[in-house]
């Protein structure tokens, strides 16, 4: 059956009898809502697309109540709501036209992109993706060049110009063979029922295809090849799109990034890259010489220790802007006397996240290393006179202090 949205993919509302409603069981339906029931309605005609063919199904209503999924079961569409119907009731059909809209652009620029890349330069498409905000087609080479991509977009959006017509043919299941070999196609699915719909862009293609498309190649706006990569697949090649409004909201998203760059570098858009990349070094650079003097930090406080009498039970330091290897500096510097002192360490965040290592006597960092890790909520390991560990809540530290205290009190 080819649905009225199939027949005319413009029409925002309609009107059309149920035939069948009945409750199912939500688990596994894959529907968005938090309902505990739900319900398949089937309509005699419908303007919600089922999902099929690549592109996702649509939302919508009917008669103000929400449609959460559509689907196909072989000549029917199968509507999940979260109330019945009434059979031979007739409902008020709407389209979520924004989602509509966006999902044609999508797929006519698939179908268009498609056509373009394998006449002009004989890469088949093997697979196509329609994601929520990028969409990619998969082709059939190892590898397509930044000039063929550029090329191939300038062809896309002159055709786009051109206005070329987007049309529906429609063959019944009696056509011959031979005639439905001259259009393109990956195969019908297997619980394929009645008629057959084909895309054809004016002078272009003509496209075995169930999903629903503009009628004019105008009305994409515009296409953009974003970048290329490699597919998962040997010797295949994904390349990346945006169409029509995904074009306008990306470069909205760009400008309003360039501006607040512009405001924070205190420059133009042209120097953008060329401070950033000053800033980077400079903070290589920086970060590198604080580093340094943290190791001599850490060597001084060592020392300290020491010279420190009497020795100490324990030891507790943190520095929040130093790396782990402050920590193993420490110990290094201290030499024979770590031996004696029970150290506990830490890095990062005094709040949130950061690093910690105990060191001394094997009993002592065997009992508290467990336990330190659980207060912090870390996850680490110890072995012999040494625990490490990666913590999310320093914030305890002063805790974790007191419990160190009380165990050498005994």
């Amino acid at each position: 059956m080819v649905f009225k949205c199939q027949r005319d993919a413009f029409l925002k509302e309609f009107a059309s009898k149920v035939i069948a409603c009945e409750k199912i069981q939500q688990k596994g339906d894959g529907a968005n809502t938090d309902s505990s029931e739900l319900f398949e309605v089937i309509l005699e005609d419908t303007i919600l697309f089922p999902e099929g063919g690549g592109q996702p199904c649509d939302y919508g209503s009917l008669n103000e109540v929400p449609v959460f999924k559509v689907i196909r079961r072989a000549d029917k569409a199968i509507h999940i709501t979260n109330q019945p119907f009434l059979e031979g009731e007739e409902v008020k059909q709407k389209v979520n036209w924004e989602r509509r809209f966006d999902h044609m652009q999508q797929h006519s620029g698939q179908h268009l992109i498609t056509a373009v890349i394998d006449k002009e330069f004989k890469y088949s498409t093997v697979s196509w993706w329609l994601g929520e905000e990028v969409s990619y087609i998969e082709l059939d080479t190892s590898k397509i060049s930044n000039e063929e991509i550029r090329e191939a977009e300038n062809k896309i959006n002159s055709l786009i110009r051109d206005g070329k017509k987007v049309s529906v043919e429609i063959y019944t299941e009696d056509t011959p063979e031979e005639e439905l070999k001259q259009v393109r196609a990956r195969g019908l699915p297997e619980d394929h029922k009645g008629d057959i719909r084909v895309i054809n862009i004016e002078n272009l293609e003509r496209n075995m295809c169930c999903g629903t498309h503009v009628t004019n190649l105008s009305q994409l706006q515009v296409v953009k090849l974003l970048h290329s990569e490699k597919s998962k697949r040997k010797d295949k090649t994904f390349l990346y799109f945006l169409v029509g409004n995904r074009v306008l909201n990306r470069l909205t998203g760009c400008i309003e990034r360039e501006q607040k760059l512009t405001a924070l570098l205190k420059s133009n858009p042209a120097q953008h890259s060329e401070l950033v990349g000053k800033l980077q070094k400079s903070v290589k650079i920086l970060n590198k010489n604080v580093q340094g003097v943290l190791k001599d930090l850490a060597f001084l406080q060592a020392k300290n220790l020491n010279d420190t009498l009497p020795v100490p039970a324990f030891f507790s330091l943190h520095r929040k802007e130093a790396e782990p290897d402050f920590m193993n500096t420490f110990i290094r510097e201290l030499g024979d006397r770590v031996k004696d002192i029970f150290l506990f360490l830490s890095t990062g965040d005094e709040k949130l996240s950061g690093n910690i290592v105990l060191y001394g006597p094997e009993k002592a960092v065997a009992d508290l290393g467990p336990k330190i890790s659980e207060l912090l909520e870390g996850k680490g390991a110890g072995k012999g006179n040494k625990f490490q560990a990666k913590v999310l809540k320093m914030a305890n530290r002063p805790k974790a202090e007191e419990i160190i205290k009380d165990y050498f009190k005994n």
